[in-house]
């Protein structure tokens, strides 16, 4: 039974990781659109500089979560 809590103590909801994913894949979608053209327009890179920073330690820091998780996941699986 002690074994059976650790284990759904450290169960990480798939919904938890889909909305985070969907999450990451839009703001990686934003900092593409800002780059995407051949010529990037160095004024629209500029101005979105401040966003274009948070969005990268966003995805930054789900990529830290998405590493947690899958140690987690391969700690369950031993």
């Amino acid at each position: 039974m002690k074994e059976k809590e650790c284990i759904s103590q450290t169960e990480i909801p798939l919904a938890e990781i889909r909305l985070q994913l969907n999450y990451a894949r839009t703001v990686g979608n934003d900092i593409h659109n800002v780059f995407a053209d051949s010529t990037p327009d160095a004024n629209r890179i500029l101005l979105e500089y401040r966003n274009i920073q948070t969005k990268l330690s966003m995805l930054l820091d789900f990529i830290f979560q998405a590493d947690l998780w899958c140690k987690t996941i391969e700690d369950l699986a031993e």
